[in-house]
């Protein structure tokens, strides 16, 4: 099989593809629905992990002392922990600070002091942000253990909800992929089957003088692999259009929400879901001529 064999090769598949006009447009219809699916998921799972990401890199933790602790124990408390690993930044918030923050949540017509009888029973607290989100369970489980300390926390149980929640979507996605691949390559390999039982006659005289395997197969293989990959396309700039519309959306609807934005992950994700409906129409009508092959 020599390069001046493809234009014969490619004109074989574009005739087949134009005898069987429905079954390859129903073929492109599928491979693009399960593709878009696919791609859905990946989008998805990936905003997850974006989303995770965020949520890990700006979490600080809040250490709360003790309604009573005295106040140059309290203050006395910044040393110890700026020395710990990880601790890149420390602030001091006093009850009083913390009362005037509240007040002001309430609004100025609302004396909160005053309504407390003069007693203010907030406890004065830190925030500590560290230097990446490895350091978070240390440093908050080490400040736990200080004296005048009542507890540290920096949001453990919701992040470890979200990474549940990913972990779950990544799994259901897996399955769906695989599925909807499987379900892409068999009517792939349906479709270069009819065309194969078609044309049985023809490949086995072609056979019988001498005609290589690859010669044969090579129409086939062209046509799945050119359903496959235009079915694929089409899926991709669906997913881009779409994902960018429901981010827009998204945006403007819910501020604290940030998708992921970067362009060169989105074309990515185009690209592999290209290479995959390429690869899907090839192994599918490899499939299927492989047993007319021997004769």
């Amino acid at each position: 099989m020599g390069i001046r064999n493809t234009g014969y090769f490619f004109s074989q598949a574009m005739q087949s593809i134009g005898r069987n006009r429905l079954m390859s447009l129903a073929t492109v219809l599928t491979v693009t629905v399960s593709l878009f699916i696919v791609g859905i998921f990946t989008l998805l799972v990936l905003n997850a992990n974006f989303f995770l990401n965020n949520l890990q890199s700006s979490a600080e933790i809040a250490a709360f002392l003790h309604v009573d602790a005295p106040r140059e124990e309290a203050l006395a408390l910044e040393e110890k922990i700026s020395a710990l690993p990880g601790v890149s930044q420390i602030t001091f918030v006093s009850k009083e600070e913390g009362l005037a923050q509240l007040s002001q949540r309430f609004g100025p017509e609302n004396d909160l002091l005053f309504a407390l009888d003069g007693n203010n029973p907030l406890p004065d607290y830190y925030i500590i942000t560290v230097e990446a989100p490895d350091y978070l369970g240390f440093v908050s489980g080490a400040v736990s253990d200080m004296e005048y300390v009542d507890k540290a926390d920096y949001g453990q149980q919701v992040m470890e909800q979200v990474f549940s929640l990913v972990e779950y979507i990544s799994w259901i996605g897996g399955v769906i992929i695989v599925v909807l691949f499987l379900s892409a390559t068999f009517l792939i390999s349906t479709t270069i089957k009819l065309t194969v039982f078609s044309r049985q006659k023809e490949i086995k005289v072609m056979k019988y003088v001498g005609s290589s395997d690859s010669f044969i197969r090579a129409p086939f293989l062209i046509k799945g692999t050119m359903l496959g990959f235009v079915g694929a396309a089409v899926a991709a700039v669906a997913l881009y259009l779409s994902y960018y519309f429901l981010v827009d959306n998204m945006v403007s609807a819910i501020a604290f929400v940030t998708p992921l934005t970067d362009m060169l992950v989105v074309f990515q994700v185009m690209g592999a879901l290209m290479a995959s409906g390429a690869f899907i129409g090839l192994l599918g009508s490899n499939i299927s001529i492989r047993r007319y092959l021997k004769v």
